[in-house]
């Protein structure tokens, strides 16, 4: 797990990432989740299929998941040539902190 505190718009969160071992975390990102997809990852989990190639990013406030992307590796092959790729999913901001240029942190046009 790596943290990392981050201000966006004159606000302070922490970004977690690679957390999916922290039971905390991990309900509190399942939560979001049932919220926004309906759906959670907590068998998926259980089930020992989580690896190390499905990462997560979120950002908190305080204990309450903010917005996450989720981003899968894979291998694929592009022209020939065998590469690394990264497929992002489970995209999602909580209503209660939309508008506030959360998402925009995660694909990297984020600007104060």
């Amino acid at each position: 797990m790596k943290t990392e505190n981050v201000s966006i718009s004159h606000k302070n969160y922490t970004l977690y990432t690679q957390y999916q071992n922290n039971e905390k975390l991990r309900l509190e990102f399942n939560r979001l989740t049932q919220k926004v997809w309906e759906f959670d990852f907590e068998n998926y989990y259980q089930s020992g299929y989580w690896d190390g190639n499905c990462i997560l990013y979120s950002l908190f406030d305080g204990d309450t998941i903010a917005s996450h992307t989720t981003g899968s590796l894979f291998t694929g092959n592009s022209i020939g040539e065998t590469k690394t790729l990264i497929q992002l999913g489970t995209v999602m901001t909580d209503a209660d902190y939309q508008k506030q240029g959360l998402s925009r942190f995660f694909n990297g046009t984020y600007s104060q």
